[in-house]
């Protein structure tokens, strides 16, 4: 799909290699598809719908790619600071209010962060869940899945938004904290080749642990 010139249309054209609700996996190609679903919900190319509706009203400068035929990636691309990508943060952690202002609405985070399917307690929408109970990882390049935690020392309360080689945004409600990490990654294909850990899951369980140990 990366190379596809209307990347949003070669994922609506692929078909289903599963019967709906008998496999899980995480997927880039399922995600874009959300570029035609919210273009139609919004009537709006999603670069100004997300600029206008959800970076500048929490201040953030982030900003969200597109591919050659100008539809936007719904599955990677957006570039932002360590300080745009806490303010996000900080808006999940505050259930989608930011100052005076509901950006978000806070059901819509109620049922983001949980379960989306029995097939994955640690999936919700689009957030990294810390149930404990059946786990498929956003595995590359093989097939993760057990029994248990996505994170096990941290809290069960805690969720995150995970991308590739290590970046992420972990949100803790109850601890009431929000931690961000960011990867200058220079040569992505290199990484891929040789990373052995291309997700970054070990170096975040790492950090979690070393946060909840240092904890008063």
């Amino acid at each position: 799909m990366m190379t596809a010139p209307d990347q949003t249309q070669y994922a609506v054209d692929l078909t289903q290699q599963f019967d709906p609700g008998t496999v899980w996996e995480y997927n880039n190609s399922a995600i874009q598809t959300l570029d035609a679903v919210l273009s139609a919900a919004t009537g709006e190319n999603i670069v100004d719908y997300a600029r206008t509706q959800l970076f500048q009203p929490i201040g953030a400068k982030a900003t969200m790619a597109t591919d050659p035929s100008g539809n936007t990636l719904t599955y990677q691309g957006v570039s932002g600071s360590c300080d745009d990508m806490a303010r996000f943060g900080y808006l999940a952690l505050r259930k989608g209010r930011w100052k005076d202002k509901q950006i978000v609405p806070a059901q819509w985070f109620q049922e983001a962060t949980m379960p989306s399917t029995f097939l994955n307690d640690a999936y919700g929408y689009m957030w990294w869940l810390n149930n404990d109970g059946h786990v498929v990882e956003p595995s590359f390049p093989d097939r993760v899945e057990y029994d248990g935690k996505l994170i096990p020392a941290a809290p069960e309360d805690v969720y995150a938004a995970i991308g590739a080689f290590g970046q992420f945004i972990v949100i803790d409600p109850v601890g009431d904290y929000v931690i961000v990490r960011l990867n200058n990654i220079t040569d992505i294909y290199n990484a891929l080749a040789t990373d052995v850990d291309p997700v970054g899951l070990t170096q975040m369980r790492s950090i979690l642990k070393a946060f909840e140990e240092a904890k008063i």
